[in-house]
């Protein structure tokens, strides 16, 4: 069956500061807290990632990546408001959402 899977990347670098607001282990336990709240399960992962500041700087920080296939589609109405608190709380410019239509089950 076809459900949707939202991959939602996080840096845990401050935005202004470009310095980690928390480490992996930390973040990964809190969004985790989130997600239960939530009701919603996903698989948290760690990354690493570059991009280029706007001042010039190549900035590399790791990075939380969450995974989220909506079995049973009551993410979706979720995701905008999980991002946003994401966002303020870690102070990030920004996240990276990617949705894509999976073939998935659980057995």
């Amino acid at each position: 069956m076809l459900y949707t899977k939202y991959t939602i990347i996080m840096g845990l670098n401050d935005r202004e500061t470009l310095m980690p607001v928390a480490d992996f282990a930390t973040a990964q336990l809190e969004v985790a807290g989130r997600l239960a709240q939530l009701e919603t399960g996903a698989t948290i992962t760690r990354g690493m990632g570059a991009y280029k500041h706007e001042d010039g700087r190549v900035v590399v920080e790791e990075s939380v990546i969450i995974s989220v296939i909506d079995f049973d589609g009551s993410f979706k109405s979720k995701a905008q408001a999980f991002c946003d608190g994401l966002k303020r709380d870690y102070n990030q410019e920004s996240l990276a959402v990617e949705t894509a239509q999976v073939e998935s089950k659980l057995v």
